[in-house]
């Protein structure tokens, strides 16, 4: 699994997603806010801002079952247009309700999501890409579950 900031102001569906170059690691268009601890669990819910007009809550929870899996949320708040990265491989397959990361043995599915990810290749990879439009706030669920 390629690990790339998870939102991107894109001008088209075919622009490439921005990468770390060099030794400049920090995210392109991202601002990191800051950080709280959630209930008694003392989970952290990350805060930042993608441009000038939307603020992002972006938390994880482990969820019970046989298999171990976590649903990330990610809150978006203010009004505008973002592209999230779901993920990025060398292969990524649409199969059962969700999308196999090949080569690792992660699923992820989207619960609740209307919106229809796109699969897409670019620069020399597949990537898993929603294109979200946010009016006043929109929540993002993804659910991370280990095939085992």
């Amino acid at each position: 699994l390629i690990r790339d900031q998870p939102f991107a102001q894109l001008d088209r569906a075919d622009a490439p997603w921005p990468r770390a170059e060099g030794r400049d690691t920090r995210a392109k268009g991202l601002t990191f806010r800051g950080y709280s601890l959630m209930s008694e669990q003392r989970r952290p819910i990350f805060d930042y801002q993608i441009g000038s007009t939307l603020r992002v809550a972006d938390y994880a929870e482990p969820v019970a079952g046989a298999l171990p899996s976590i649903t990330r949320q990610l809150q978006i708040r203010g009004n505008g247009e973002v592209w999230y990265l779901a993920a990025a491989a060398d292969s990524i397959i649409e199969e059962e309700g969700g999308y196999n990361i090949v080569g690792s043995m992660l699923r992820v599915s989207f619960p609740e999501l209307e919106a229809k990810p796109m699969i897409r290749e670019s620069g020399g990879r597949k990537e898993l890409l929603i294109r979200l439009h946010v009016k006043d706030e929109t929540i993002l669920k993804q659910r991370y579950e280990w095939k085992l």
